[in-house]
């Protein structure tokens, strides 16, 4: 599986918890690609945010400019919740469906959404060892980005990571490889004795180039620290890492990924322990700039 390695430069950039009223990082070359990291989050009061970090990269990999904004988003309606891409199948006692958090950046050229829908067993397992109960965590994110104006999609897919760097607690991962179908799914669920619950995710788009995933980001980023508590999915256009003329997509690309991890029962686990990210790479096809 071949990976896209990038070199990042300088120190990360932390995470801001206000309105950054900055310019977005622009590629002004059609040799230069922008790598955008969509990360969950919320402000102080509940609101749901999006923090972007937008680094532009020339054809060698070395970062050119890094910016950082922080987005409010709108708050989901109520739906029913067989519209949701990620379906939950059967029950469990214990079983717990989370609030869905959203990644989203909207500009004049693309919009990139990610989706992602935690889920939680508790007591699904007894540890084998001292016999102690065991409760599971499952993540499942979908989305993608739709690129306009000249600009053209050349990676996206959604990530998700337990924020720990010291500790195993990934049991199972899923996410798609090949050629890019018109419509697929994936499905891991939890792993339990009885009463299994099934998580399906699901997603539609335009088959071109490829599908690949990983436990490590699909470029080099802070999260790759907690690459092995960590599943990432993605579409990946075939010009890339070296994209000239019109190479990238024009069309809604994207892809999903299922993670699953097993913590002591009596370990206090929320939904802000995951990093949930979108990863969205695009370039501007056009010699006089995507504005």
């Amino acid at each position: 599986m071949r990976r896209l390695r990038l070199l990042f430069a300088g120190a990360a950039v932390p995470l801001m918890a206000t309105l950054l009223l900055v310019q977005p990082a622009r590629a002004d070359d059609p040799t230069q690609l922008i790598q955008d990291e969509l990360r969950v989050a919320h402000a102080a009061d509940g609101t749901p945010q999006t923090v972007v970090t937008s680094r532009v990269v020339n054809a060698a990999g070395q970062v050119l400019s890094t910016t950082q904004e922080t987005i409010n988003n709108p708050r989901f309606r109520t739906e029913d919740s067989m519209t949701f891409p990620c379906l939950s199948e059967g029950n469990r006692a214990g079983f717990v469906a989370h609030e869905r958090r959203e990644a989203l950046h909207k500009t004049h050229n693309d919009m990139a959404q990610f989706l992602f829908f935690p889920y939680s067993v508790d007591k699904a397992r007894r540890d084998t060892a001292g016999g102690s109960f065991e409760k599971q965590w499952l993540i499942c994110g979908t989305g993608g980005a739709d690129a306009n104006n000249g600009s053209r999609t050349v990676m996206a897919g959604p990530g998700v990571a337990f924020r720990d760097s010291n500790a195993t607690y990934r049991i199972g991962q899923t996410w798609k490889e090949g050629r890019t179908p018109a419509s697929y799914s994936v499905n891991l669920g939890f792993e339990v004795p009885t009463d299994v619950v099934n998580i399906k995710a699901g997603i539609t788009q335009t088959p071109t180039a490829s599908l690949r995933g990983s436990p490590r980001p699909p470029w080099n980023s802070d999260l790759d620290a907690f690459s092995r508590n960590g599943a990432n999915g993605w579409w990946e256009d075939s010009c890339a890492p070296n994209c000239a003329g019109t190479g990238g997509s024009s069309n809604y690309q994207g892809s999903l990924v299922e993670a699953l991890w097993q913590f002591p029962q009596d370990k206090p686990v929320t939904e802000d322990d995951f990093a949930m990210t979108g990863f969205f790479m695009h370039r501007c096809s056009n010699p006089f700039g995507c504005r």
